[in-house]
């Protein structure tokens, strides 16, 4: 007879009797409690594990880990090479550096063509106009006489008919001499005006460099106005010792503060770090697209793995990278002696790398969501590295972040704002002239915020006299925005790569509705 009732089978062939397997497994076993645990018991198991894959996967890719721990020192020597290049520029240094208080410097008597160490064997040490005029002759033969420390003989010096003329003599005889004087004489007579002319080229060959202005140019206008005093003198008929007129003039620098111009780590420092980070960007962007195209998310997802451990698990592996990679920029940099880390806040220099860094995270990710296959991740890569550059390059002459732009160009403003590179160049080029400013240095983190002053603003206030902190009259959003503005980039940027990766297809087709998350069951 078979067996009937709750819980019994039918007979086997030898007449023996089964109990009917139980539907569900009972709330105490292992199968119930694995399949019925909580999101969060199986969130921080599975982060870490995930977490642990990626650090196996680095240390097996171990000469690309290598290459990105190293990147921060190469760009850091490479800058400080360019730096010291442009450093060894003496001259032009004496312009561009802060200078509070000029020291006059005494103009000489006019050179010799000859001392000039870019002239021509056959030289002249200047021209005049109009030639055979009594009065001009006459300037010029005592401007010869009475040049200090050295007579000017006739043949150093050559007249001509008129500026005409001598354009085309300049023109004949390139090098031929620096400078030119043209006098004017009054049809009533007296005093003639003149007009000096001269080749203000800044001339640099070999660390050996002449300003023609100092040169040439203002001891001819010091010897003409010399003798046009002493004409003067001897005209009006009165003994007030003519002959032995004393003139000596003196020229000096208007103070000024340094110029953006030699800010050269302020402006070199964000391409740098930029550079840097694109090995970063393009392993991580590899590595997504990669597991993506092997099919390793979608086996790793059908065995129950999580959405939110996967995307986290990349977070935290490329949060710790940033950490090591900010470190070894401001270390490196330190021991590179530049100012830029030496005179600025640890706290500030570290969040606008590292937040750089998360933020270019979020790039990548968006990115990653976009390609199908892990070769067109370098190709992407370098098309973001020259975008980036040439976006820097233009931040870091001033635009659009200085204040006769940023009111006139407000959609570029909203467009570079979407972009980490260019908040990575506007805070460096705010640091970078923090650091080499006269009296107070450096932004802190107590500043970040009240360093940035825009004087042509009509609610402008000026800073008290008092002030223990560095002020910066021409700026627009300060660094304490930048900060926030590279968090917001970070956390929308990973927000819109989840998405993404929802709602495009898969390399099987398959996706999600646009308003998934709105979802009971999501």
């Amino acid at each position: 007879m078979a067996a009937t009732g709750p819980g019994l089978s039918g007979p086997s062939k030898d007449g023996r009797v089964f109990p009917e397997p139980p539907k569900y497994a009972p709330r105490t076993s292992a199968a119930y409690r694995l399949a019925n645990r909580t999101w969060i018991s199986r969130f921080f198991p599975q982060l870490r594990v995930l977490f642990f894959k990626n650090v196996l996967v680095s240390i097996r890719n171990l000469r690309a880990s290598v290459l990105r721990l190293l990147a921060p020192l190469f760009f850091m020597f490479l800058l400080w090479l360019i730096n010291l290049a442009v450093r060894q520029d003496i001259p032009y240094i004496d312009y561009a550096t802060d200078n509070p208080s000029p020291v006059a410097t005494v103009i000489g008597s006019i050179p010799a063509c000859s001392s000039n160490p870019f002239a021509l064997e056959s030289c002249l040490d200047f021209i005049y106009t109009p030639v055979g005029d009594p009065l001009v002759e006459a300037l010029v033969a005592e401007m010869r006489a009475n040049n200090p420390g050295r007579p000017i003989p006739e043949s150093a010096v050559l007249g001509l008919e008129d500026v005409n003329a001598t354009n085309v003599w300049l023109l004949e005889h390139p090098g031929a001499t620096l400078t030119a004087v043209h006098f004017l004489p009054p049809a009533g007579g007296g005093p003639p005006d003149y007009l000096l002319q001269a080749n203000t080229s800044y001339l640099s060959w070999r660390n050996v460099q002449l300003d023609p202005s100092m040169f040439a140019l203002l001891p001819l206008q010091v010897s003409v106005e010399r003798e046009l005093a002493r004409a003067s003198l001897e005209a009006s008929g009165l003994d007030m010792g003519a002959a032995g007129l004393g003139w000596s003039q003196a020229v000096n620098q208007m103070a000024h503060p340094q110029t953006n111009s030699l800010n050269i780590v302020g402006q070199g420092i964000g391409p740098f770090v930029f550079a840097a980070n694109m090995f970063n960007f393009v392993l991580l962007l590899a590595s997504l697209v990669t597991e993506k195209e092997l099919g390793l998310r979608q086996a790793l997802s059908t065995a129950g793995m999580l959405d939110a451990a996967f995307w986290t698990s990349w977070v935290a592996m490329e949060a710790v990278s940033a950490v090591l990679f900010s470190l070894l920029i401001i270390a490196f940099g330190a021991a590179f002696q530049f100012a830029f880390f030496l005179e600025n806040g640890f706290a500030v220099l570290f969040l606008l790398f590292f937040l750089f860094q998360l933020a270019m995270m979020g790039v990548a990710m968006t990115l990653s969501a976009l390609l199908r296959r892990a070769s067109s991740a370098v190709l992407l890569g370098f098309v973001v590295f020259i975008v980036g550059w040439v976006c820097q390059a233009v931040v870091a002459f001033g635009f659009p972040y200085e204040p006769e732009y940023v009111s006139k160009v407000p959609a570029l403003n909203v467009i570079f704002a979407l972009l980490p590179w260019c908040m990575l160049a506007k805070g460096s080029v705010d640091l970078g002239l923090a650091s080499t400013s006269s009296g107070l240095q450096g932004i802190q983190w107590s500043s970040r915020n009240a360093y940035c002053l825009d004087a042509t603003a009509g609610d402008y206030v000026p800073p008290p006299q008092d002030r223990d902190y560095y002020v910066n009259g021409d700026c627009v959003w300060p660094l304490g925005q930048i900060l926030w503005i590279l968090a917001l980039q970070f956390a929308g940027y990973t927000i819109l790569a989840v998405y993404l990766d929802n709602v495009l297809p898969d390399r099987h087709g398959v996706r999600r509705s646009p308003f998934y998350f709105f979802a009971p069951g999501y």
